[in-house]
């Protein structure tokens, strides 16, 4: 979480994905891919809690009980 400028889990756990994602298509597609296929994976334009932006590469899958 360093990297991204926060501090602890406590300022990250319970926010909305789309609020690491500086652009609202980029979390559009990846929200689409979990949606329709469990998984995606890929880069995006990810935002750090100051607001700057790095390149970030990712994979995700949701995980059913």
């Amino acid at each position: 979480m360093i990297a991204w400028g926060y501090d602890s889990f406590d300022e990250v756990i319970g926010k909305p994905i789309p609020a690491f994602i500086k652009f609202e298509d980029e979390a559009v597609k990846i929200l689409k891919g979990l949606t329709n296929t469990g998984k995606w994976q890929g880069t995006y334009t990810a935002l750090k809690k100051d607001g700057s932006t790095f390149i970030a590469m990712a994979s995700a899958s949701i995980l059913q009980d």
